[in-house]
């Protein structure tokens, strides 16, 4: 059973008062792994942001757009390759030729492993 049904659409990190930490937005295709240390990582972030905020040492806009910036750099390189695995997941050919390329050459199946899951935290 797979969840290749399941939108997994590009969201925005920040919706009017709204900041999403982790996968709170809903588009963090589940092959990206490592999901909890972009939840960390983002509530880390946010944290001292919105202390800086609460500071009064950045604006809301500034905070929004801080917020926006780095989780476009830290998460949506990696979740933009995930998403296009996920998909694959939607055609059994597909998924089967990768995996299939992936076996004899599993420094590519590492390479792409450490492209979808990012530095830990």
């Amino acid at each position: 059973m797979t969840i290749s049904g399941i939108n997994f659409k590009t969201k925005a990190a920040v919706n009017e008062t709204t900041f999403y930490l982790g996968d709170s937005a809903g588009m963090i295709a589940p092959v990206t792994g490592n999901g909890m240390s972009m939840a960390l990582r983002s509530a880390s972030v946010f944290a001292s942001m919105a202390d800086q905020y609460f500071s009064n040492a950045l604006t809301k806009q500034q905070l929004i757009d801080n917020y926006a910036r780095f989780w476009t750099k830290e998460f949506s390189g990696r979740v933009n390759l995930s998403r296009h695995f996920q998909k694959l997941s939607e055609y059994p050919f597909l998924t089967k030729m990768c995996i299939g390329l992936f076996k004899p050459f599993p420094s590519l199946a590492n390479a792409m492993i450490k492209q979808t899951h990012g530095s830990t935290f």
